[in-house]
């Protein structure tokens, strides 16, 4: 039996802006998934340099932004 993510990390790239900051649980209701597989799949972007870990301001917690591809790998 072949398994098929039902979840891209496209689609969490998606929901996602350059600008304000979104938690995970945030995400997680956008896409509609669990918290655990948004965890996976930012884990993954973050890798690949598409998003970035910030703190929210007035908070303690943090948040992904995209971040703008400019094609050179850091």
């Amino acid at each position: 039996m072949v398994f098929y993510p039902k979840f891209t990390p496209s689609q969490f790239l998606d929901v996602l802006d350059f600008k304000k900051p979104r938690s995970l649980l945030y995400i997680s209701r956008l896409v509609g998934c669990s918290k655990n597989t948004t965890i996976k799949n930012i884990k993954i972007l973050e890798c690949n340099g598409d998003v970035k870990r910030v703190y929210i301001e007035g908070s303690t917690f943090y948040g992904y932004i995209k971040v703008k591809n400019t094609g050179v790998k850091q």
